[in-house]
């Protein structure tokens, strides 16, 4: 970009002309200068390529930068508006104009990627940020089209409020939509397009959701679509755009159903479009395409018959029943495909206005004024003229001639209103006012809308042409109305039913066919209760049938009209005004359509106001709040803002010219005036700061000299009362080690003349004492020590052995430290009795005793107290184990035998640290055990201690295995065939002498015995009958009747051969036996009186059959294991 080509404000012009202002238009744009100011306003146009004017560098370069210290950029105008808001905390709001294709979309998009990218940086801001921009691409696949003007015409009007808290962090947005273009979904012209999202759709979708929608991939398939003959944009990749409109609705946060819904409306209308009419035989209306009826009803969520009911039958009151009734009256073909386009237009149209809701939804938006500031972007469409015009193209006229009507109020009208009241003198400029054109349309009285919504609701046959007579009649003389009763000379007006209104951009011809239909805007009562029917649709479809007739479309759209203007008037407003230089052709300039553009938007009486005028003025209260630190005579207070601002301007030596005083306002005539008060104020404002600064750290300094102070004083107290209580703890000691001195001296005096006094034995009786001391001192901090430590006893801090200790007493048992071990009885301490002299032979052994206490006073005693610590863990554990649960001590019982017998067992930390509940069987082996009890066992009385399912080895073969099911009680262990129940084997504890099992996680135990066991294969009741067995007990013993010991039991009991060989192991040693336990890799059985041998061998990979015969071994088996 050149910088220096033309002038980069009209303002500095030299002459003010159409000519000058579109040759500098036209120098700047070859040189891709396409910003140029006029003051405050920035003129774009659209270079149809893509030009290095955007990204993060040109954000940095402009961010903070007065307006006119860059070159022109949508960049100053964003930046601008949004440090204004953060400043004075004003509302503000850009209006980017201009007609189809000047690329007003693209320009609010630049200003929002500005405004996201200069406010706070936060996760949550980002957040926010990423939700409105995202926006875009869902509005756009859903509300944009091809036209012939432009490849993404907006075909909706759109103002978003984007909401910021006080520290200018977007919060939030609130989108408002006007007037889309819902006739474009049934009847696009022809090399335009429908509405993106419908080739998107087919192009981009993947087959499983083509499939789901009923869809094809082909666009000549879809009536609707291939009406136009155009389904292709240049440059423009339907497939991916698809992938992106869905990429941003996720970033939106939109619902997975919301999105399937959209999607199923889209392909529903696709579906109705393609539903064709036929005349019957009987003057009926018939279907020519069922399919495409039974999809679309089918993705509505209704039936089919109703559908079909709702297209081709109207609903009509009866007159004869008070209208409390309705009477289905068929349609002919025509009425019919006029109710499917309806049907369609309806549903693409709340489809739309849903999405919006959703968006607005998840943007956060609020609506009170007081907790947010707001920047308003308003991107709406553009003056359209088309080959023919109808009602949309009528509605959006009138829409920018009430923006180009708030336009001239806000500037050019404002301006000279304002000079006029403020008493300043300039040069008059005659502009064009729009007022009464937009008085022609809209009054409520005589306006084109008012006749529109009259003849719309006036009974009896109404058509178009009826509404072109009351306008004709009622408006012939307005000067900028004309139609074939005041142009009886144009051949046009006479030729057609249409009528000619003179905007501010031009004349423009409207065909009023379809002005009726398309402002009622209405569904038919039949259609309006088939989609309130629908599962999917139904909340779309709100309104009650038959209930008050709803406001026309041209009513909504001028109150939603009337609304965006007053809310426009409440805000800072900015504007872009956006031309178009050729008709989408890079590198163009067309000279007369961009003069065209010019002259409707007002560009030359733009320059005139701002070349006459002042470019600043500002009320004379807020010129001195606001610069009132630029001279001594007005900081900090002034009591007059007139004569404030006087000394102000004085002070800064400003040219008299250059300035002008209103009644309540100053004017600043240059913009380079304003930049340099500016300036001054921005320096004075780092000397303030710099003064605020040094009062600040001043304040600081002092506070923390204080708080220096109160601890320096807590110091020097700290320090006399250490040197105090040192020179205290000196005198202390020294009178200590006197008094000590002069005891010890009165006491070694008086010892001296004990001497000569007392006897020899003397001194062990004071030994003595003096032990037994000692001896109290420890018993009462061990029992001081017990107390403390309670449940906790073993973690008990036991105290310090003392030297010198002596003999310990325990109830009737003496510890004597150093004798015996530590340990000898007594029923008092050595030694006994008083003062008396003893006699000789007891005296030497009283003495000899002693000798040896207190020869080894340190290391006996010692060992005494680690007696005396093991007494009392003895006894708190004897005391804890009393006070447990009979099943949780025969549990630890158990867990003890599995500890000290199982540990080189692999799997014997799983039965250490599992909780055995004795049974593992099945809820149905034990109802059956329980019903057999009394035919099994030797006495009823018995209980089962463990009782799970088994595996019986053949002793002669183990290959061969039988199923047992095998329980345990205190006197035998039972094995019954799980088929038969019958009792294969009793094995009493006491005739089981040893048990065998393997050190590796196999389950096979081997039961070996001496004695005698049952074994036998017929069923209880045979051997009830038989009495083979007895009970056997105290007053029973029947061992006799037991059949001769076979051989020793093999049995595999899988994962529980811990568990199984404990308990059976346990119960044996109840039994006053002393079981063997055997834990070998090779386990001997016997068989008949021979041995046999289990040779258990580890494989990472064991085979099937785990169990094989030893190569040239014959009675040894090997035993694969993991």
């Amino acid at each position: 970009m050149d910088r220096n080509a033309g002038v980069s404000d009209f303002v500095l012009l030299s002459e003010i002309t159409e000519d000058s202002i579109i040759e500098n238009l036209k120098v700047r744009f070859k040189a891709d200068a396409i910003y140029t100011y006029i003051g405050n306003v920035v003129v774009a146009l659209n270079p149809f390529k893509s030009v290095s004017l955007y990204g993060d560098e040109w954000i940095r370069r402009y961010k903070g930068a007065n307006l006119w210290e860059r070159d022109p950029h949508i960049y100053a105008i964003a930046d601008g508006a949004f440090r204004d808001m953060q400043d004075r905390n004003r509302d503000q709001c850009v209006i980017v104009t201009g007609e189809s294709g000047a690329g007003k979309t693209e320009a609010s998009k630049i200003f929002l990627r500005y405004i996201a990218a200069v406010s706070s940086l936060t996760d949550k801001v980002d957040h926010v940020k990423d939700r409105l921009l995202n926006s875009n691409p869902c509005l756009e696949a859903f509300g944009n089209a091809k036209t012939l003007r432009n490849d993404n015409s907006s075909r909706f009007g759109k103002y978003m409020d984007v909401q910021f808290d006080f520290r200018g962090r977007p919060t939030g947005g609130i989108i408002t939509t006007y007037l889309l273009e819902k006739s474009r979904v049934v009847n696009a012209a022809e090399g335009e397009r429908n509405f993106h999202i419908f080739y998107q759709l087919l192009r981009g979708a993947d087959d499983a959701l083509l499939e789901k929608l009923h869809l094809k991939r082909s666009i000549a398939d879809f009536s609707y679509l291939r009406k136009s003959q155009c389904d292709t944009v240049a440059n423009v990749d339907d497939s991916q755009s698809f992938k992106e409109v869905m990429r941003a609705l996720q970033m939106v946060e939109m619902e997975k159903d919301t999105i399937s819904m959209l999607l199923e409306g889209i392909a529903a209308i696709l579906h109705i479009g393609n539903i064709s009419f036929e005349l019957g035989e009987e003057g009926e209306c018939n279907l020519a395409n069922v399919d495409a009826l039974e999809s679309a009803a089918k993705l509505l969520g209704i039936s089919s018959s109703a559908l079909k009911q709702c297209l081709t039958y109207r609903l009509v009151k009866d007159q004869a029943k008070d209208h409390k009734n309705t009477i289905s009256v068929p349609l002919n073909p025509d009425q019919a495909c006029f109710a499917r386009d309806g049907l369609s237009k309806a549903l693409y149209g709340r489809l739309f206005q849903h999405l919006v809701q959703k968006i607005n939804h998840h943007l956060n938006g609020t609506t009170n004024q007081k907790e947010r500031n707001v920047i308003g972007v308003l991107d709406i469409y553009g003056f359209e003229v088309m080959q023919k015009n109808g009602f949309e193209q009528f509605l959006i006229n009138y829409c920018n001639e009430k923006l180009q009507q708030l336009f001239i109020e806000l500037t050019l009208k404002s301006e000279q209103d304002e000079y006029a009241r403020e008493n300043i003198g300039w040069t008059e400029i005659t502009y064009f006012n729009n007022r009464t054109i937009c008085e022609l349309i809209e009054s409520k009285r005589t306006g084109i809308i008012a006749f529109l919504d009259e003849e719309c609701a006036r009974p009896g046959e109404v058509t178009d042409l009826t509404f072109l007579d009351k306008v004709e009649t009622n408006q012939a003389k307005h000067p900028h109305f004309q139609s074939r009763i005041n142009a009886k000379s144009d051949k046009f007006l006479l030729s057609s039913a249409a009528f000619r209104l003179k905007h501010y951009a031009g004349d423009v011809n409207y065909s009023v066919d379809g002005f009726l239909e398309r402002n009622k805007d209405h569904l038919t009562s039949a259609t309006l209760e088939a989609m309130k029917g629908s599962s999917r649709f139904a909340e779309l479809f709100p309104e009650q049938s038959g209930s008050k007739r709803p406001e026309t479309l041209a009513t909504q759209f001028r109150t939603s009209m009337n609304l965006l203007i007053e809310n426009i008037k409440l805000k800072n407003p900015h504007y872009i005004r956006c031309l178009k230089p050729s008709d989408k052709r890079p590198g163009v300039f067309d000279e007369e359509l961009v003069r065209h553009q010019c002259r409707y938007l007002g560009i030359q009486e733009s320059v005139r106001v701002r070349r006459a005028g002042f470019a600043f003025r500002l009320r004379y209260d807020k010129f001195l709040e606001r610069f009132k630190m630029l001279s001594n005579a007005t900081w900090p207070n002034f009591a007059d803002p007139r004569e404030g601002t006087q000394l102000i301007l004085k002070d800064l030596r400003i040219a008299e010219e250059e300035y002008a005083f209103g009644a309540t306002k100053v004017f600043i005539k240059h913009p380079s005036t304003l930049f340099q008060i500016e300036e001054a104020r921005n320096t004075q404002k780092h000397g303030l700061a710099t003064h605020i600064r040094a009062v600040y750290l001043g304040y600081i300094r002092r506070k923390l000299y204080k708080a220096e102070m109160r601890s320096l004083i807590v110091l020097q107290a700290l320090a006399r009362m250490k040197h105090s209580s040192a020179q205290y703890s000196r005198m202390r000691n020294a009178t200590l080690m006197i008094t000590a001195n002069f005891r010890g001296y009165v006491a070694r005096k008086l010892v001296r003349g004990l001497r000569r006094k007392i006897p020899k034995y003397a001194a062990a009786i004071i030994q003595r004492a003096w032990r037994r001391h000692r001896t109290c001192i420890f018993l009462s901090l061990a029992a001081k020590a017990a107390r403390i430590a309670n449940g906790r006893w073993r973690k008990v801090d036991w105290p310090y052995v003392p030297g010198g200790m002596g003999v310990v007493q325990f109830g009737s048992m003496q510890l004597h430290p150093g004798v015996n071990g530590g340990k000898r009885m007594s029923g008092r301490f050595a030694g006994g009795g008083g003062n008396r002299p003893q006699s000789g032979g007891k005296k030497r052994s009283a003495q000899k005793e002693e000798r040896i206490v207190s020869g080894s006073a340190s290391g006996s005693s010692k060992r005494a107290a680690d007696v005396l610590k093991r007494m009392y863990e003895r006894n708190e554990a004897a005391k804890y184990r009393k006070a447990l649960d009979l099943d949780i001590r025969l549990q630890l019982e158990w867990k003890i035998v599995i500890l000290d017998s199982f540990k080189e067992k692999e799997t014997y930390k799983e039965g250490i640290w599992q909780r055995s509940h004795g049974c593992h069987l099945d809820s149905e082996t034990v109802q059956a055990l329980k019903a057999k009890w009394d035919k099994l066992v030797f006495n009823t009385s018995e209980s089962i201690i463990a009782s799970l399912t088994t595996t019986k080895l053949h002793r002669h073969t183990p290959t061969k295995s039988a199923p047992r099911i095998t329980f345990l009680t205190a006197v035998a262990l039972y094995n019954v065939d799980p088929k038969t129940w019958g009792l294969k084997e009793v094995i009493p504890l006491s005739e089981i002498s040893s048990l065998s099992v393997s050190p590796y996680k196999d389950g096979i135990v081997v039961i070996h015995g001496e004695g005698k066991m049952t074994s036998s294969s017929n069923t209880i009741e045979g051997n009830r009958s038989k009495s083979s067995v007895a009970p056997l007990n105290a007053s029973n013993t029947a061992l006799a009747d037991l059949k001769p010991w076979k051989g020793d039991l093999i049995l595999d009991v899988e994962s529980r051969a811990v568990e199984f060989a404990s308990r059976l192991y346990l119960e044996v040693k109840h039994r006053n036996q002393q079981p063997k336990l055997n834990i070998s890799t090779s386990l001997y059985y016997m068989v008949a009186g021979k041995s046999h041998t289990l040779a258990f061998q580890k494989e990472s990979n064991p085979p099937k059959q785990r169990i094989k015969k030893a190569s040239g071994e014959k009675d040894c088996f090997v035993v694969a294991v993991f």
